[in-house]
């Protein structure tokens, strides 16, 4: 593998990474939940 290949993979991993932890964070905190009512998501963006 060539470097920019080696780049890619590890920004794409970092990225999928922290989206995954904002996901779990989501789902497993309430005071989360809470945040995004009081940023005014709509209602059909919330899943529990």
């Amino acid at each position: 593998m060539n470097k920019s290949k080696i780049i890619y993979w590890i920004a794409t991993g970092l990225f999928s990474a922290m989206m995954m932890m904002s996901a779990f964070n989501y789902f497993t905190n309430p005071e989360m939940q809470e945040v995004f009512n009081h940023l005014g998501f709509p209602g059909y963006l919330k899943f529990s």
